[in-house]
């Protein structure tokens, strides 16, 4: 019994040309379509064409109201234009490899820095917050910095959160850059920040669980490492916040053995910029610090021995 030969596919289907828009483009009768292409697959083709004329029409259109602002309101002008800041920095952030860490860490701090002294010059604050503001909100405790920062602010909490790669250690890196560059980044509000982004709620699985508590940890190692803590205890002998942060910080500690040690690392590293009056009369006193150290026996915690 003769086979029949089955017909040779098109392979050529992915070469053709789009559908022609022009009068003698469309007017060319010798382009014929495979013979393997059907009625279906051909209409889902034109459907795919116009979706790209169409993204591309709406990507020329908001390129063109993007400028329109600056160019038809001469009171507001450039003036009103903040430097733009490339969110893309965050990605390198998670990099595995250290030398693209640090390079994302400080270009996202350079950038920033400048979006802030602009944002700080402007006249009419309220018409860049009127705008796009990524994901600011504003009971973050951070209406002095500019809508980028707070976004950027807001991110890194949550990124030092994350087990991908090493995105622990790169946002923990960022964090303490910003925040030791802009005094506009308050202390209480990034403390706040912290406990409200980064809470345990009883819904959550084990390894979330592990995940926050992880990320509250290196947020406060970023506050300790950035010297801002230093830097509010110089201006002011009385601040609260050296008290707060030794607190939580030991309370932290206190709910998972697996954290005890590193708790005691962030604590040395408050300590080495403090200087010994703000240690005796804002560390040492802090609420659960005496106790810390009289359960140190019993808990069987070498650390506290530092």
């Amino acid at each position: 019994m003769a086979k029949t030969k089955r017909p040779v596919e098109v392979t050529a289907v992915e070469e053709e040309v789009e559908a022609p828009e022009s009068g003698a483009a469309a007017a060319e009768p010798s382009k014929k379509r495979p013979k393997s292409e059907k009625p279906m697959e051909r209409r889902k083709k034109r459907k795919e064409l116009d979706k790209e004329r169409h993204c591309d029409s709406t990507a020329d259109a908001s390129k063109k109201s993007t400028a329109a602002p600056s160019a038809s309101s001469p009171s507001s002008g450039s003036d009103n234009v903040l430097p733009e800041f490339h969110i893309s920095v965050f990605g390198d952030l998670a990099s595995s490899d250290c030398s693209k860490r640090v390079k994302a860490a400080e270009t996202l701090v350079t950038e920033l820095e400048e979006v802030q002294k602009a944002y700080e010059r402007l006249d009419r604050k309220e018409v860049v917050e009127g705008g796009v503001k990524l994901e600011a909100e504003r009971d973050d405790g951070l209406n002095d910095c500019a809508p980028s920062v707070r976004y950027a602010v807001r991110r890194l909490v949550r990124g030092v959160s994350s087990s991908r790669e090493c995105a622990r250690q790169g946002f923990a890196l960022g964090l303490t850059l910003l925040v030791g560059a802009l005094p506009t980044i308050r202390v209480d509000s990034l403390m706040k920040l912290t406990s409200s982004l980064l809470e345990v709620s009883s819904s959550m699985k084990g390894q979330e669980v592990r995940d926050c508590l992880l990320g509250q940890l290196f947020a406060y190692g970023a506050l300790a490492r950035s010297g801002r803590l230093a830097k509010e205890w110089a201006s002011d002998k009385s601040t609260p916040h050296v008290k707060e942060f030794t607190s939580q910080l030991i309370t932290l500690s206190a709910k998972k053995r697996y954290l005890q040690e590193p708790a005691v690392h962030v604590l040395l590293d408050l300590v080495d910029k403090l200087p010994s009056d703000a240690l005796k009369g804002h560390v040492v006193c802090a609420p659960g610090v005496p106790e810390w150290f009289e359960g140190a026996a019993e808990c069987g915690n070498p650390m506290l021995c530092y």
